[in-house]
């Protein structure tokens, strides 16, 4: 995980907010799941995301940053 970071032909951007425009039309994929095609429009939505954590995980689970599950 993580190999395609250091790859020549990939880009990483940082934003709330990002548009990706291509021609020609390209298509998408994030975190490797299908997004359509270009133009492809991203944002990060507060709260967006609900995660459900089994009873039997440990409480210490997302202590730290960057812990692997």
């Amino acid at each position: 995980r993580g190999e395609h970071l250091h790859r020549e032909d990939m880009i990483l951007i940082h934003g709330r907010s990002i548009a990706i425009h291509s021609d020609p039309i390209m298509p998408c994929q994030t975190d490797g799941d299908k997004a359509g095609f270009t133009p492809l429009y991203c944002e990060i939505k507060p709260q967006a995301l609900h995660i459900l954590i089994p009873d039997t995980a440990p409480p210490d689970l997302f202590s730290q940053p960057g812990t692997p599950l």
